[in-house]
């Protein structure tokens, strides 16, 4: 069963119709919306994909979060084919949400410990880890606003019914 999925960017990725899929078997896959068929896919979960985001602009690569505690890198090689870059344990299990921010410096991750965490996107490299919320963190979203005063927000949006803002990062 499809977990979670993201459409990518088509005139980034050479006009090619690609979509991004998570499985409740631990797979993810690269489909061609388009012709209907996977290209690529790999195991890179030992429990089911819950989350996804693609970096589509600078580095090509991609993360996956499951109900395990592996947070797992991967990245889109030509032609077309997923290939695993690393992977990183975070403290709990349970990853329910991840979002690269679009200058591609950070990612953000929420899991069912109700806690946010930050990590560099090009090293990976734990930054911060935000306790807030009183529920399983269910949704991520960075702003698009790259100026003003309201730049480089992060919304989080968690099972205790709240959402909450943070200003992560701005220079």
């Amino acid at each position: 069963m499809c977990m979670c999925m993201k459409l990518l960017n088509t005139q980034v990725l050479e006009g090619k119709n690609l979509l991004l899929c998570g499985y409740e078997s631990g797979s993810v896959a690269l489909w061609d919306w388009r012709n209907r068929q996977i290209i690529s896919e790999m195991k890179c979960h030992n429990e089911p994909v819950i989350c996804l985001d693609f970096d589509e602009c600078y580095r090509h690569q991609g993360v996956s979060g499951s109900a395990d505690k592996d947070l797992s890198l991967w990245e889109l090689i030509q032609p077309s084919q997923l290939k695993m870059k690393q992977k990183v344990m975070v403290t709990n299990p349970g990853i329910s949400a991840v979002a690269i921010r679009s200058d591609a410096k950070i990612v953000a991750t929420g899991g069912w410990d109700k806690r946010l965490r930050i990590f560099s996107w090009k090293t990976m490299k734990p930054l911060a880890v935000l306790d807030y919320h009183g529920g399983t963190v269910e949704a991520l979203q960075f702003s698009t606003s790259s100026v003003g005063r309201y730049s480089r927000l992060l919304a989080a949006g968690s099972k205790d019914g709240k959402i909450s803002l943070w200003s992560l990062y701005n220079s």
